[in-house]
Formats: structure tokens, sequence, C-alpha cells
């Protein structure tokens, strides 16, 4: 049995107001311009990047686009099935490849690419086609067959579990599901609805061939420590390899949509840490390594 974890709640307090930025994506969406351009893009890829070798590196692939909108969100998203407006994107993202081939060219630089993740949105949201052209274009910045980690978030409510086939032929071996809650009433407020058993339906033994992840999030509208402690439960039963476990962060101001969630009573602080702890002390305690923040 591990020792439980304890917090100091007058040092929860005191930081309560503190406003860091997300740690996985720096400046945060609130603080995006039109201001920088390609060429500051390269600029600052010039002085990241020692020339004249080989460089490792990793790769994140946004695609923005989704079928319907998590008022939780708070990823740059469009709402969309318009696949003029879905390709013009793709165009651009192809632009960007060529632009980062013919740089690396230029500079004698040799990316060795070990991780890519494709994330959004919902990549998925992708015609087959589509991600097929992308999946091509990718190829020509890395070896897609041989990479340590080839991460797909997928979006349950729009794949179905015959697909999955397809995309590890792609070179897929990481499939993340955006889970967040199972609680109804939570899903019902964040306009996200799945059953346990919708997600338990895609957990086949061909699943479990690459590495599976569950994306969950506390202190969401609606939810308590108990509601999150039975997701976790749910969670345990399907066995996930890996655990995202996000706080929620009610920012109206920049995330307009999270205005629907503004009815809602919202976990406090303190019982937002409290949802946090319960939730690492139980994965510990079943055999998950805390390996994150």
């Amino acid at each position: 049995m591990r020792p439980k974890i304890e917090f100091d709640l007058n040092l929860i307090k005191k930081y309560e107001k503190v406003k860091p930025p997300f740690y996985t994506t720096y400046p945060t969406g609130g603080e995006w311009s039109n201001d920088f351009n390609s060429d500051d893009y390269l600029r600052a890829l010039e002085e990241a990047l020692p020339q004249g070798r080989e460089v490792p590196m990793a790769l994140y692939v946004h695609i923005p686009f989704c079928a319907k909108l998590c008022y939780f969100c708070f990823c740059i998203t469009i709402i969309t099935n318009d696949r003029n407006k879905i390709n013009s994107f793709t165009d651009y993202l192809f632009r960007e490849i060529d632009m980062l081939c013919e740089f690396f060219k230029k500079k004698n630089i040799r990316p060795k690419v070990k991780e890519i993740h494709l994330g959004g949105g919902t990549p998925t949201h992708l015609t087959r086609p589509e991600f097929d052209a992308m999946i091509d274009k990718l190829k020509q910045l890395a070896d897609v067959n041989h990479l340590d980690e080839f991460a797909l978030e997928i979006d349950p409510r729009t794949v179905q579990k015959e697909d999955l086939p397809y995309y590890f032929s792609k070179g897929i071996n990481r499939i993340s599901f955006g889970i967040q809650d199972f609680e109804p009433k939570v899903q019902k407020a964040i306009n996200r609805i799945h059953s346990p058993e919708l997600i338990s339906s895609f957990i086949t033994p061909d699943l479990r061939k690459c590495s599976v992840n569950f994306d969950l999030i506390y202190g969401l509208p609606q939810q308590t420590r108990e509601s999150l402690k039975s997701t976790i439960q749910e969670v345990k039963k399907m066995a996930p390899d890996r655990i995202s476990l996000y706080n929620y962060d009610h920012t109206p101001g920049i995330h307009s949509h999270m205005h629907f969630l503004d009815k809602y009573d919202i976990p406090t602080v303190d019982l937002k840490t409290q949802m946090y702890l319960d939730s690492v002390q139980d994965l510990l305690e079943n055999g998950y390594e805390w390996i994150g923040i």
C-alpha cells in the first residue's frame, strides 16, 4: 500500500489566483496574433536548431476540425463539415511541410523524427483520402512506419472500431481517446455524451497491439469527488496503458463557448485539488506510475 498523498490547502489558496501558461501550449491561445509570420517562424527555427547535423525531433500536427463543439474545450477548433474549408487548411499544412523541407535542406539539417502526434480538434474528422494525403506528405519529413510513437486522437462518437485497422495500416501505434468523464450529468453539461459501453467496445485484442491513452478532466461542471471516483473505476476496468489527467480551467474570456457552462456549479480549487489527488492515489494503488507533473 502506497502512503496517502496529502496537500496543503493554505498553499493551494495562496496561489489560486496565479494563472501561469498551460504547460502543453506556449504561448497560450489568448496570446496568439497575426504578427508572427513565416519569416519569424524560420528565424526561430534557425536559432533553435543546430545546422549541418542530424537533429532528433518530434512533430505535432494540429487538425482543428470537429463535427460538434465540446463546451469544455480549450483547443483551437473549428466546427465544420465543409470539405472546401478543410481542404484549404490541409493545403496550407502541406505548404508548411514543403517550407520545412526546404529549410532543412538549405541549412543541411537532417531531421530524425522519433514521434508524431496527430491532435486537434479531431484528426479523424478527415476523410480517408484526406488522411492518406496528409500521411503521404508527412513521409517527406519522417519514416512514418518506423517511429517510436505515432499517436492519433480519436473521437469515439464519430469513429467506428472497424476504422482502426485502417489507421494502424498508416503506421499509427498509439490511440488516444477523449473520455473526460463518464457521469451523464457532466457529459450533458459539456456537450460530449458517450457511454462506458461505447468506449469498451473499442478495446479489442487488435487495439491492444498498440498503446492506448485515455484523456480525463477533473474540475468539470457538475462533477463531484464521488462522480469522478466512479469514472476512475470504469477507466480501470478498461485498463488503458496511459492516462492523461487534466485540470479544467474555466476561461470564457478566451474561449467564448465556455459561457455555456456559467450556469453550472464549477468545483472550487480545493475541491478540484482533492479530486486530482483522489484519482492519482487510486491509480497508483492499481499499478499505474505517476510520470507527469
